[in-house]
Protein backbone atom coordinates (compact mmCIF):
# COMPACT_ATOMS: atom_id res chain seq x y z
CA UNK A 1 0.00 0.00 0.00
CA UNK A 2 2.60 2.39 0.93
CA UNK A 3 4.66 2.03 -2.72
CA UNK A 4 0.88 2.70 -4.49
CA UNK A 5 0.83 5.91 -2.02
CA UNK A 6 4.19 6.65 -3.37
CA UNK A 7 3.55 6.36 -6.96
CA UNK A 8 0.25 8.79 -6.67
CA UNK A 9 2.78 11.24 -5.01
CA UNK A 10 4.96 10.73 -8.03
CA UNK A 11 1.92 11.60 -10.38
CA UNK A 12 0.74 14.48 -8.44
CA UNK A 13 3.94 16.08 -7.98
CA UNK A 14 4.59 15.32 -12.08
CA UNK A 15 1.62 16.55 -13.31
CA UNK A 16 1.50 20.08 -12.58
CA UNK A 17 4.45 20.24 -15.14
CA UNK A 18 3.17 17.86 -17.73
CA UNK A 19 -0.44 17.95 -17.64
CA UNK A 20 -0.93 21.61 -15.43
CA UNK A 21 -5.06 21.58 -16.38
CA UNK A 22 -5.68 18.14 -14.88
CA UNK A 23 -4.21 19.19 -11.74
CA UNK A 24 -7.87 20.42 -10.59
CA UNK A 25 -9.49 17.21 -11.09
CA UNK A 26 -7.18 15.19 -8.63
CA UNK A 27 -8.21 17.17 -5.41
CA UNK A 28 -10.40 13.99 -4.47
CA UNK A 29 -7.18 11.76 -5.67
CA UNK A 30 -6.72 10.10 -8.92
CA UNK A 31 -10.25 8.85 -9.98
CA UNK A 32 -9.72 5.77 -12.69
CA UNK A 33 -11.31 8.51 -15.72
CA UNK A 34 -8.11 10.66 -15.12
CA UNK A 35 -5.60 7.36 -14.96
CA UNK A 36 -7.36 5.93 -18.21
CA UNK A 37 -6.90 9.58 -19.65
CA UNK A 38 -3.26 10.35 -18.64
CA UNK A 39 -2.54 6.52 -19.50
CA UNK A 40 -3.81 7.20 -23.49
CA UNK A 41 -2.71 10.80 -23.14
CA UNK A 42 0.02 11.61 -20.84
CA UNK A 43 0.90 15.07 -22.40
CA UNK A 44 -0.95 18.32 -23.29
CA UNK A 45 0.22 18.00 -26.90
CA UNK A 46 -0.90 14.45 -27.45
CA UNK A 47 -4.37 15.35 -25.35
CA UNK A 48 -4.84 18.80 -27.95
CA UNK A 49 -4.64 16.31 -30.81
CA UNK A 50 -6.75 13.69 -29.12
CA UNK A 51 -10.45 13.20 -30.68
CA UNK A 52 -13.53 14.18 -28.55
CA UNK A 53 -15.21 11.10 -29.58
CA UNK A 54 -12.60 9.23 -27.90
CA UNK A 55 -12.10 11.04 -25.04
CA UNK A 56 -15.68 11.29 -23.92
CA UNK A 57 -15.53 6.73 -24.33
CA UNK A 58 -13.26 7.08 -21.28
CA UNK A 59 -16.23 6.48 -18.63
CA UNK A 60 -17.46 9.77 -16.49
CA UNK A 61 -16.17 11.69 -19.72
CA UNK A 62 -18.77 13.60 -21.06
CA UNK A 63 -18.91 15.49 -24.12
CA UNK A 64 -18.82 18.95 -23.07
CA UNK A 65 -16.23 17.80 -20.56
CA UNK A 66 -13.96 15.99 -22.81
CA UNK A 67 -14.07 19.12 -25.45
CA UNK A 68 -13.48 21.47 -22.38
CA UNK A 69 -10.24 19.35 -21.76
CA UNK A 70 -9.12 19.14 -24.82
CA UNK A 71 -9.23 23.16 -25.28
CA UNK A 72 -7.33 23.39 -22.17
CA UNK A 73 -4.79 21.10 -23.11
CA UNK A 74 -4.53 23.50 -26.92
CA UNK A 75 -3.80 26.17 -24.82
CA UNK A 76 -1.73 24.12 -22.56
CA UNK A 77 1.29 26.10 -19.85
CA UNK A 78 2.86 22.82 -19.48
CA UNK A 79 6.70 23.10 -18.50
CA UNK A 80 7.25 19.56 -19.83
CA UNK A 81 6.12 18.27 -23.29
CA UNK A 82 8.82 16.37 -24.98
CA UNK A 83 8.18 12.43 -25.38
CA UNK A 84 9.73 11.13 -22.34
CA UNK A 85 7.97 12.94 -20.17
CA UNK A 86 5.04 11.63 -21.11
CA UNK A 87 6.70 8.36 -21.13
CA UNK A 88 7.80 8.51 -17.82
CA UNK A 89 3.91 10.14 -16.94
CA UNK A 90 2.41 6.87 -18.54
CA UNK A 91 5.08 4.36 -17.05
CA UNK A 92 3.89 5.78 -13.30
CA UNK A 93 -0.26 5.38 -14.19
CA UNK A 94 0.64 1.77 -15.52
CA UNK A 95 2.25 1.21 -11.91
CA UNK A 96 -0.23 2.61 -9.84
CA UNK A 97 -3.01 0.98 -11.97
CA UNK A 98 -1.39 -2.37 -11.40
CA UNK A 99 -0.22 -2.00 -7.55
CA UNK A 100 -4.17 -0.47 -6.83
CA UNK A 101 -5.60 -3.57 -8.84
CA UNK A 102 -2.90 -6.06 -6.74
CA UNK A 103 -4.49 -4.06 -3.13
CA UNK A 104 -7.79 -4.79 -4.61
CA UNK A 105 -6.67 -8.74 -5.23
CA UNK A 106 -5.02 -9.19 -1.94
CA UNK A 107 -7.94 -7.18 0.00
CA UNK A 108 -10.65 -9.66 -1.54
CA UNK A 109 -8.49 -13.15 -0.50
CA UNK A 110 -8.00 -11.78 3.10
CA UNK A 111 -11.74 -10.77 2.96
CA UNK A 112 -12.61 -14.24 2.23
CA UNK A 113 -10.11 -15.70 4.82
CA UNK A 114 -11.71 -13.51 7.82
CA UNK A 115 -15.02 -11.58 6.69
CA UNK A 116 -16.86 -14.53 7.91
CA UNK A 117 -15.39 -14.26 11.52
CA UNK A 118 -17.90 -13.41 14.13
CA UNK A 119 -15.17 -10.35 15.42
CA UNK A 120 -15.76 -8.81 11.53
CA UNK A 121 -19.48 -9.25 11.73
CA UNK A 122 -19.57 -7.22 15.44
CA UNK A 123 -17.25 -4.95 14.15
CA UNK A 124 -19.09 -4.27 11.08
CA UNK A 125 -22.23 -3.42 13.37
CA UNK A 126 -20.79 -0.47 14.37
CA UNK A 127 -21.84 2.91 12.30
CA UNK A 128 -19.06 4.39 10.17
CA UNK A 129 -16.88 0.85 10.02
CA UNK A 130 -17.74 -1.09 6.83
CA UNK A 131 -16.38 -4.47 6.31
CA UNK A 132 -13.02 -3.64 5.15
CA UNK A 133 -12.29 -1.76 8.05
CA UNK A 134 -13.74 -4.28 10.54
CA UNK A 135 -11.38 -7.02 8.52
CA UNK A 136 -8.36 -4.50 8.81
CA UNK A 137 -8.56 -4.17 12.74
CA UNK A 138 -8.83 -7.80 13.08
CA UNK A 139 -6.10 -8.94 11.26
CA UNK A 140 -3.86 -5.81 13.47
CA UNK A 141 -5.75 -5.97 16.59
CA UNK A 142 -5.95 -10.22 16.56
CA UNK A 143 -8.35 -11.44 19.35
CA UNK A 144 -9.69 -8.40 21.38
CA UNK A 145 -9.52 -11.23 24.79
CA UNK A 146 -5.78 -10.20 24.68
CA UNK A 147 -6.23 -6.89 25.77
CA UNK A 148 -7.13 -7.05 29.92
CA UNK A 149 -8.89 -3.48 29.65
CA UNK A 150 -9.81 -1.32 26.91
CA UNK A 151 -7.39 1.34 28.27
CA UNK A 152 -5.27 -1.91 26.71
CA UNK A 153 -6.10 -1.49 23.68
CA UNK A 154 -6.65 2.31 23.26
CA UNK A 155 -2.77 2.47 24.18
CA UNK A 156 -1.74 -0.61 22.19
CA UNK A 157 -3.64 1.69 18.91
CA UNK A 158 -1.64 4.70 19.82
CA UNK A 159 -4.94 6.30 20.83
CA UNK A 160 -4.33 7.07 24.41
CA UNK A 161 -4.10 10.59 25.75
CA UNK A 162 -0.65 12.29 25.43
CA UNK A 163 -0.18 15.15 28.44
CA UNK A 164 2.79 17.54 29.11
CA UNK A 165 3.37 19.02 32.53
CA UNK A 166 4.53 22.99 33.05
CA UNK A 167 4.00 25.47 36.15
CA UNK A 168 0.52 25.39 35.20
CA UNK A 169 -0.43 22.12 35.30
CA UNK A 170 -1.24 19.34 32.90
CA UNK A 171 -1.91 20.42 29.02
CA UNK A 172 -3.32 17.70 27.18
CA UNK A 173 -1.71 17.15 23.60
CA UNK A 174 -3.58 14.98 22.18
CA UNK A 175 -2.90 11.43 21.04
CA UNK A 176 0.18 9.37 22.09
CA UNK A 177 0.72 8.25 17.95
CA UNK A 178 3.06 5.56 20.50
CA UNK A 179 1.09 2.19 19.34
CA UNK A 180 0.37 0.74 16.24
CA UNK A 181 -0.44 3.14 12.96
CA UNK A 182 -2.02 0.83 10.93
CA UNK A 183 -4.99 0.86 13.77
CA UNK A 184 -5.42 4.50 13.65
CA UNK A 185 -4.91 4.53 9.77
CA UNK A 186 -8.22 2.26 9.58
CA UNK A 187 -10.09 4.35 12.16
CA UNK A 188 -9.41 7.88 10.57
CA UNK A 189 -12.43 7.39 8.15
CA UNK A 190 -14.93 5.81 10.17
CA UNK A 191 -13.99 8.31 12.86
CA UNK A 192 -15.06 10.54 10.47
CA UNK A 193 -17.82 9.62 8.94
CA UNK A 194 -18.99 9.12 12.66
CA UNK A 195 -18.34 12.55 14.00
CA UNK A 196 -20.50 13.80 11.08
CA UNK A 197 -23.34 11.55 11.27
CA UNK A 198 -24.33 10.44 14.67
CA UNK A 199 -23.95 13.59 16.92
Amino acid sequence: ISRSADVANEIQSLLPQIQPELVQFTRGGLSPWLLKLLEKYPSAPLLAKAPVSALDKIPSVTQEKAQKIRAAAQQSVAGLRDESAAEALRFLVQEYRFQSENIERQQARLYELVGQHRQVELLSSIPGIGAWTAVALLVEIGDIANFPNPESLVAYAGLDPSYSKSGDGEIRRGISKKGNPHIRGALYMPAQTAAMRNP
